[in-house]
């Protein structure tokens, strides 16, 4: 009987993880270019998810067709103000403000470097 129910408990724990991670959506995205440098390098492999953006998150968004990889320095009632880590990278004041819709999710982690 104890058994079971410690069987049961551990179904319902791993279904509870598996609809959590869901919803997250998680997906892969390959960092193209310097603008990221130190944090993150050109051909580096990061997590991204959907979850609630702060201020100095590095978000991924789409831009002119292209994903891009920057920093989230200010929140603004309209978008965000984003920026890079590295110096010579583009921010804001030359790409404007990123619309929420815009934004494909949040990096989490970095796990992998693939290269370019």
């Amino acid at each position: 009987m104890k058994t079971k129910n410690v069987r049961r408990a551990l179904l319902i724990s791993l279904g509870v993880l598996a609809v959590y991670t869901w919803s997250l959506k998680p997906h892969t995205a390959v960092v193209r270019g310097e603008s990221m440098t130190p944090t993150l390098n050109s051909g580096d492999l990061v997590l991204v998810v959907s979850k609630p953006i702060v201020e100095g998150d590095i978000i991924v968004f789409s831009y002119a067709g292209e994903s891009l990889v920057k920093r989230v320095e200010h929140d603004l009632h309209r978008g965000y103000w984003v920026t890079s880590d590295n110096t010579n990278g583009l921010t804001s004041a030359e790409i404007g403000i990123v619309t929420r819709d815009r934004v494909l999710g949040v990096v989490v982690t970095k796990y992998a470097f693939r290269g370019d």
